[in-house]
């Protein structure tokens, strides 16, 4: 089974959730534009214009931007932790079914310290390349086997990688109509993930109830209202509080069948009925499936 979609519609965070909330396993592929339109062009695309990701029951094992499993050896051999000459034998020795990163462990080659930067390198900096992209495409492939010579033997939360990620964006244009509204209050998630949160995210956390509206708060804690509605944003897609909107505050409802028409103009593609009923249910257990602030859904499935 493939999922595929457009970023545009179908944000990265959302999405990071979603495969995280059904602890799915596979590979997300994540393409911008113009990766896209270069090999619709019929040159090479460069290979930090495409990412891959790779989940195991809903966790991040791993992340390259190639597919020739040379990835985490590549860092390796930067980092001057592993020579040229050493990598073919590497390769070879290494166990079947057997991180890389916890061979060269238990062969002496790397600490745990150095096992942790490496999958910040792998993962955590390459996510922040990641949220810059305002436009791209998505695809998810379950799988069963995972890439043993790109993993550290270390895994994330998806939201635990969101989470920082979000916090040092520069350029918020890509998630502006994702902003909750300032008339909105917060309130906490039931059974919320335990993150390493900011003074200022404890305190925010501490001061919703689903009663104020953020426009209210953003004084309490003395910064703007754009600034807590980032904030807000940043919890909400890490599992920790979910948007409710205030009485007063609400906009008409716009059906299920209104997008759906609306995106068979934009796709002449079929969609599929079993992926549409299970982000359907997905977001009506979120935030996202709220009246006010359900995306529109732009992704198509099929069976291999």
């Amino acid at each position: 089974m493939a999922i595929q979609g457009d970023l545009s519609q179908f944000s990265l965070p959302e999405l990071l959730k979603f495969l995280q909330d059904g602890q799915k396993t596979g590979r997300l592929s994540i393409q911008s534009f113009e990766a896209i339109n270069i090999k619709q062009l019929r040159y090479v695309s460069s290979a930090n214009q495409t990412y891959f990701i790779w989940f195991r029951a809903g966790r991040i094992i791993t992340m390259a931007n190639r597919l020739d499993g040379l990835g985490l050896l590549t860092i390796l051999q930067q980092r001057h932790q592993l020579s040229l000459r050493e990598i073919p034998k590497i390769v070879r020795y290494c166990p079947a079914q057997v991180p890389l990163g916890s061979y060269l462990s238990t062969c002496g080659v790397l600490q745990p310290r150095q096992l942790s930067a490496l999958f910040s390198i792998q993962v955590m900096q390459q996510m922040l390349s990641l949220f810059q992209l305002s436009q791209g495409q998505f695809r998810f492939v379950e799988l069963a086997l995972s890439p043993y010579l790109e993993m550290t033997g270390l895994s994330i939360q998806a939201t635990a990688a969101t989470l920082p990620a979000l916090r040092v964006l520069k350029d918020w244009h890509a998630f502006q109509d994702k902003l909750p509204s300032g008339q909105s209050g917060l309130k906490l998630s039931h059974n919320p993930p335990q993150l390493r949160l900011s003074q200022i995210e404890k305190q925010l956390l501490h001061l919703v109830d689903g009663q104020q509206p953020l426009v209210q708060l953003a004084p309490q804690l003395g910064i703007s209202l754009l600034a807590l509605q980032k904030m807000a944003l940043r919890l909400i897609y890490a599992g920790l509080a979910r948007e409710v909107p205030l009485v007063g505050a609400l906009l008409p409802v716009e059906t299920m069948e209104t997008r759906l028409a609306k995106q068979e103009d934009q796709n002449p593609h079929q969609l599929s009925n079993r992926f549409i009923e299970s982000l359907t249910a997905y977001l009506q257990k979120s935030r996202f499936g709220s009246a006010t602030q359900r995306m529109a859904i732009h992704a198509s499935a099929y069976s291999h």
